[in-house]
């Protein structure tokens, strides 16, 4: 992934600062409080970003501030590159967190009351409550909160400010509304699926049940229930585990964001311009598409322009996956405000072809730049469901694991751009898989990072995509006309990645009780499920290693 990096150069005006972040008036706004400048004076520029996932909301600024000032002092063109060893020890990570709780159930599983504390690690200096602010309507996922006793503690430690990170606050509370779930499934000795669909909210039930009715029927649950089941039997040094977990995502809010849409007169070419930024989430091919679907002309014929403070100031932050749908917004009233412009020439006319209806505009004096505009109070909060169900083979004795199979099913409602939308969940879904499995953090006890670069920090690989990976799309589900039916996409599925753990922890029981330890003894896991860590908590015994 690209790194922080920023490149200031001296102009006739002040500084023109070019920087990998996703809140442009950010890297603006504290430039001009650091070095004392009006903002007028500061352009930031930044067309588009190799990667970001939260940390360039933010952590960006520093080496930005420290470029300008190198500018400013010298005149003379200044570029700060953080190498990835230096952002993994100076900057801090996702939230940690840690859940405790006391509940009682009843003997089918429903939850009767429930004391439950969440506590995150902010770092050495509080820097934003991201659970207390994002994860505060997530905490109970999809399960009734009626009788559940919610409380947030935000802790001091000593090390790095942590941050924003793709899904902040919500893959921690809906992971542990899971973890929740799976609990009083072992302890109780429960179908794990009954557990969850006894606790629903009667708010979420109908869409949730839906959901999973279809799911069990695309991905032969029942029959595979049955194979893993009889697998885990005849085998003692493989284990199976097939396990689900369900989602309930909701938008927080809006964005303020403006879109400059442009049409040359020469040859009805489109140029848009934008405050949202494209790190990869498809941002500006879904302007395209839509401008293309309003003004009903090829897509080849419009582009997207690179961004900066001045087409586009005081613009929120890229984030929380709700950036494509106010570009959405933005871009659609400015097409339907082109069209409103170009409406009495065309009724003037006999079926123009697009650039006869600019030419004429045109020498009409009709102004053929038009501007959309959205606002942070202008929340499209329609609930995204998932439900995903994971099949993983484990090796008892070395603790390494396949993942055999995934099927996740999102209801997106309907998709703008379908295989962007797919890339978008199989990439969430994957860096989940990541946070669970094998991206594990490595602490002096000073606090001194000790997993500072891919050597001894890693990411999941080529063969850690499941050998069979199926993505379903929810039918005949639709938001608003606003943004075209569509949902948020980019967060959620990496909320549904904790059924890997889940499937995990379903084999590794099977090893434990092949020692003699009951599956309805509930194990402690705090880290990812590493190799290691499958292997050790399998608890194999030594005696078995004995021929006999």
């Amino acid at each position: 992934m690209e790194t922080l990096v920023t490149v200031v150069r001296p102009s006739n005006e002040g500084l023109v600062v070019y920087c990998a972040t996703q809140w442009m008036e950010a890297v603006q706004l504290m430039i001009s409080r650091a070095l004392n400048m009006d903002q007028n004076q500061i352009d930031v520029h930044t067309s588009l970003v190799g990667g970001a996932f939260g940390i360039k909301i933010s952590r960006c600024v520093q080496g930005a501030i420290a470029a300008a000032l190198v500018v400013k002092k010298l005149n003379r063109p200044c570029r700060i590159i953080q190498s990835l060893t230096t952002n993994m020890r100076a900057i801090g990570k996702r939230i940690p967190c840690y859940t405790d709780f006391q509940a009682g159930v009843s003997s089918t599983g429903i939850v009767q009351y429930i004391d439950y504390r969440i506590y995150q690690n902010v770092g050495y200096l509080l820097n934003g409550t991201i659970i207390n602010y994002v994860g505060v309507d997530a905490f109970n996922n999809a399960y009734n909160r009626s009788r559940w006793s919610y409380k947030n503690y935000n802790t001091i430690t000593d090390v790095a400010k942590n941050t924003w990170t793709r899904g902040p606050g919500t893959l921690e509370a809906v992971a542990m509304a899971e973890i929740l779930m799976e609990t009083i499934s072992y302890e109780m000795g429960l179908d794990p699926i009954e557990v969850r669909l006894a606790n629903l909210d009667d708010k979420y039930r109908s869409n949730m049940k839906e959901m999973v009715n279809d799911i069990i029927i695309k991905s032969d649950y029942i029959n595979r229930r049955e194979i893993v089941n009889k697998f885990n039997v005849q085998n003692r040094w493989k284990k199976r585990g097939l396990r689900m977990s369900f989602l309930r995502w909701t938008p927080i809010a809006g964005l303020n964001l403006t879109v400059t849409l442009s049409v040359f007169r020469g040859d009805g070419s489109v140029a848009i311009t934008h405050g949202g930024i494209d790190m990869g989430q498809g941002i500006n091919t879904k302007a395209v598409q839509v401008a293309a679907y309003m003004l009903n002309i090829p897509i080849d014929k419009i582009i997207v322009k690179g961004n900066n403070t001045v087409i586009a100031p005081n613009c929120s932050p890229s984030a929380g996956s709700i950036v494509n749908q106010n570009i959405v917004v933005g871009v659609r009233r400015a097409c339907q405000e082109l069209l409103d412009r170009l409406k009495p020439i065309r009724e003037k006319m006999e079926n123009p072809s697009w650039v006869e209806l600019i030419t004429k505009a045109y020498n009409d004096n009709v102004n053929l730049q038009t501007h959309g505009f959205t606002r942070t109070d202008e929340a499209y909060p329609f609930d995204i469901y998932g439900v995903t169900l994971a099949e993983v083979e484990l090796d008892v004795l070395t603790g390494e694991f396949e993942l055999l199979r995934v099927d996740l099913f999102e209801d997106v409602g309907q998709s703008v751009s379908p295989e962007i939308d797919i890339g978008q969940v199989e990439g969430a879904f994957m860096m989940g898989v990541g946070y669970w499995t094998c991206e594990r953090l490595v602490y002096t006890p000073n606090g001194e990072l000790l997993t500072d670069r891919t050597w001894n920090y890693h990411v999941p690989l080529a063969k850690d995509v499941p050998q069979d990976w199926r993505v379903y799309f929810r039918k005949n589900s639709y938001s608003d006309d606003a943004v075209f039916g569509s949902k948020c996409v980019g967060e959620p599925p990496i909320c549904m990645a904790v059924v890997v753990a889940f499937a995990l922890r379903e084999a590794i029981a099977a090893a434990r009780l092949d020692s003699g330890i009951p599956t309805t003894q509930w194990f402690q896991e705090d880290g990812p499920y590493t190799v290691e860590r499958n292997c050790l908590l399998s608890s194999t015994n030594v005696a078995d290693f004995k021929f006999k």
